[in-house]
């Protein structure tokens, strides 16, 4: 009989150790993933399912959430929810007559589609230049400062001189809404003279039409920071004909 209770002893001895032996230790933060591997430091019984080579998560842009502060609305902040860009960029506003542009007519000799259409605070007028320069301007289409060169420009271009100059933060467009598809190669520049121009930024897509498209700091030559520009232009691609809305200057004033 004793013999009988010490084999039932130590058979349930046998047994605890067996089955401590198999389960994991208490408190090792360690969880099993799908294949059987084990991930340290990590809880809560998720599995790890990071490789090596996932990309990083994209950082985002956290700019245009300042308030804005000025007498004259923009476009993007009255009609679009817009704010500023930083802390200190204001919006520059350009009178008609500091417009500069091509020289040459609009389609069809039309007076709705002038240059100046690009600064008038409206995503829905329009610049439509006659690219090919069939078409001598009438008087009322005499707007802004045209271009003074000995040869014709090969495209077209429109944009602004300003006259105090700027530290540019910040450049936002709109294309044709009727004809969105006439923006992809087209490039803003920046002048000190009206003669050198550099270019800022090369457009890579059309405008969707249904909100601003926007050229961030990060988009230009780190020169912007340090120049002061007297002109900006956008130089259309071949058979874009110049269509773009509107253009918005932001930066901080040189003076």
């Amino acid at each position: 009989m004793k013999k009988f209770i010490s084999l039932l002893l130590l058979l349930a001895l046998t047994l605890t150790f067996v089955l401590s032996s198999c389960a994991a230790p208490e408190g090792d933060g360690q969880t099993t993933g799908g294949d059987g591997s084990g991930t340290a430091g990590e809880t809560g019984g998720a599995t790890d399912a990071k490789t090596d080579g996932d990309e990083p998560e994209e950082e985002l842009y956290l700019e245009d959430f300042y308030p804005f502060e000025g007498n004259i609305v923009p476009d993007s902040v009255k009609n679009f929810g817009w704010l500023a860009p930083d802390a200190t960029s204001e919006f520059i506003y350009v009178d008609a007559s500091h417009v500069i542009h091509d020289g040459k007519g609009t389609w069809n000799n039309m007076t709705d589609r002038l240059p100046t259409n690009v600064f008038d605070m409206n995503a829905y007028t329009y610049y439509d230049c006659d690219e090919t320069d069939e078409t001598v301007n009438n008087e009322d289409m005499n707007v802004g400062i045209p271009y003074s060169g000995s040869e014709p420009f090969p495209t077209g271009y429109v944009g602004a001189y300003i006259e105090d100059g700027i530290y540019l933060t910040e450049i936002r467009w709109f294309g044709r809404a009727d004809n969105p598809d006439r923006n992809a190669g087209g490039v803003f520049q920046a002048s000190v003279d009206g003669e050198t121009w550099v270019d800022l930024y090369t457009i890579q897509y059309n405008s969707p039409c249904v909100d601003y498209m926007i050229v961030h700091p990060s988009d230009m030559p780190e020169s912007c920071a340090t120049t002061v520009y007297h002109y900006v232009r956008y130089v259309s691609p071949v058979d874009g004909f110049c269509n773009i809305s509107e253009i918005e200057l932001w930066g901080r004033p040189a003076k």
